[in-house]
């Protein structure tokens, strides 16, 4: 489990940033504030504390896996249920880490 990633910035998105570590890039979903905060950034090294989860249905065979990152570790239990991948009713059932 990566729980925090470190890497140059390389592109910042609508939901998501793109970080290259080594020679990777890893696509890592971001909320709003932390798009916001990171977007004058873009080619400087950043860190973000993460957490995977599963997305799509099991039943069918179509699940992949996300990264979502945050700014700070607090910041990644306590408002990940507000992020916008999480709105739908289905999506907070599914992540036990979101208080209904």
């Amino acid at each position: 489990m990566i729980c925090r990633i470190t890497g140059l910035l390389n592109r910042v998105l609508d939901d998501e940033v793109r970080l290259q570590v080594g020679q990777l890039e890893y696509q890592v979903l971001v909320p709003e504030f932390v798009r916001r905060s990171l977007q004058g950034g873009l080619g400087g090294e950043i860190t973000l504390h993460t957490f995977h989860y599963l997305d799509g249905n099991p039943m069918q065979g179509k699940v992949v896996p996300r990264l979502v990152g945050f700014s700070t570790e607090r910041n990644s239990t306590s408002s990940s249920c507000s992020a916008p991948w999480t709105r739908s009713a289905r999506a907070r059932r599914s992540r036990p880490w979101c208080d209904p």
